[in-house]
Parts: structure tokens; C-alpha cells; sequence
């Protein structure tokens, strides 16, 4: 939970440091309804698989820092809507989902300028120390994940970096091009 605060504090921060963006990559194009870009930090190296309506991009950053996995994927749970837009039901819904292989998970929404919502869910216990953030575009769901593959603990930063990249996302419903 501690993290958590950390990164809500952080962000304010965050939102005036984009001069580390250096990097735009088009994440999705094979979604009929929208295309899906991000910036990320400067030296980022990724790899980009792409299956019949889903993009999955694996970030690596310089230095020991997490592995994060970008994916990008429609959901028929969702049609039409946005994170904002469930019920409370299916808000918790989506954090028991995202949080089932979690000892001791904690969450948090957090409003995005756009009007939409961030879900946050993060594991910080000896065995298991993760941190997804996702959010919810006309049915796609958009989601980051971040671990050390030396299982070693994220940091506020970590997460400041992780919320970075998902303020950068630009999402593009294909009928408004």
C-alpha cells in the first residue's frame, strides 16, 4: 500500500517529466476499431509479437530495471465500454482477475485526464513482488505488467516509470482518422 501512495504522489511528478519520452512505437494496428500508440523512455528496447487481434510488447530498460509487457487486446466482456464506465461489480470483478494469483494484493483507481480510469493492482510479499496497470478502451483492454525476473522488489519509481508509459498511450478509434 505504501508503494501505492508512493506512486500517487509520484505522478504529479511524472506529469511534468516527459522530456525522458524519446521513443513512439505503434503498438496496435490489427484491431479493426483502433490503433494504439506509446511512447516510451529513452533507450527502450522492445520486442513486438502480434497474434490475429491481440499485440503483446515486451520493454526492457537500461540498467536493472523491470521487464514490463505491454498487451493490447479486445475483450467480448466489455463491448463498448470503458474502464469508467463498469459497475463497481465489475470493477472488483476485474481486480479479482487481475489480482488471483496474489497473496496480498493491493489496488487502486486512479481518473486519467481523459475521463477514463487506471486500475492498479500490485503484490509486494517475499514470494511474489508485481504490479499491473490496465485500463479499458471501447472493450480493449490495455494492459502493462512489470516484474524483475531476479525477483527482486519494484520500487516507486518502477511504478512512476510503469504510470509513464500509460499516460503516454495514445489511442485512436479508426473511424476518427
Amino acid at each position: 500500500m505504501k508503494k501505492l501512495i508512493s506512486l500517487v504522489l509520484a505522478m504529479a511528478m511524472v506529469w511534468s517529466i516527459t522530456a525522458s519520452l524519446a521513443e513512439t512505437i505503434k503498438v496496435e494496428e490489427s484491431i479493426p476499431q483502433l490503433d494504439v500508440e506509446v511512447t516510451l523512455p529513452d533507450g527502450a528496447k522492445t520486442e513486438l509479437q502480434r497474434g490475429d487481434d491481440w499485440t503483446w510488447l515486451r520493454i526492457t530498460l537500461d540498467g536493472h530495471t523491470p521487464v514490463m509487457d505491454l498487451t493490447v487486446a479486445p475483450g467480448e466482456e466489455y463491448e463498448e465500454k470503458s474502464l469508467k464506465d463498469l459497475t463497481e461489480d465489475e470493477k472488483q470483478a476485474l481486480v479479482a482477475v487481475l489480482s488471483e494469483n496474489a497473496e496480498k494484493p493491493t489496488y487502486v483507481f486512479i481518473d486519467l485526464p481523459d475521463g477514463n480510469q487506471l486500475l492498479v493492482v500490485e503484490e509486494d510479499t517475499e514470494q511474489n513482488d508485481f504490479a499491473v496497470m490496465e485500463t479499458i478502451y471501447d472493450g480493449n483492454f490495455i494492459c502493462l505488467y512489470a516484474r524483475y525476473e531476479d525477483f527482486n522488489k519494484l520500487t516507486a519509481d518502477d511504478l512512476a516509470v510503469m504510470y509513464e508509459i500509460m499516460q503516454s498511450l495514445v489511442i485512436t478509434p479508426v473511424e476518427a482518422k
